[in-house]
């Protein structure tokens, strides 16, 4: 997880250089063992949008979220990533 939180630290970075930019967030499920819960993908987006206006203070309207539904994982860690 740390270098997950590295490329969020590196993003939060950014966004609070070029203050007028905007970020879309979206978040996705493993179809195979997570089905087509939207509600879980769109806690995912709505997470990394949380961390990065506590941790950097970036204002909320400036970060969209959004579910991107379910997508096919074939790979084991791609749903240990999830």
């Amino acid at each position: 997880l740390d270098a997950y939180y590295h490329l969020l630290n590196i993003v939060g970075y950014r966004m609070k250089k070029y203050p007028v930019a905007r970020l879309t967030l979206t978040g996705y499920t493993d179809i195979l063992a997570e089905n087509t819960d939207k509600t879980l993908s769109l806690r995912r987006a709505e997470a990394v949008k949380e961390y990065l206006v506590q941790a950097w203070e970036i204002a909320q309207s400036r970060i969209h979220t959004k579910s991107g539904g379910a997508r096919g994982l074939a790979e084991t860690i791609d749903a240990e990533e999830n």
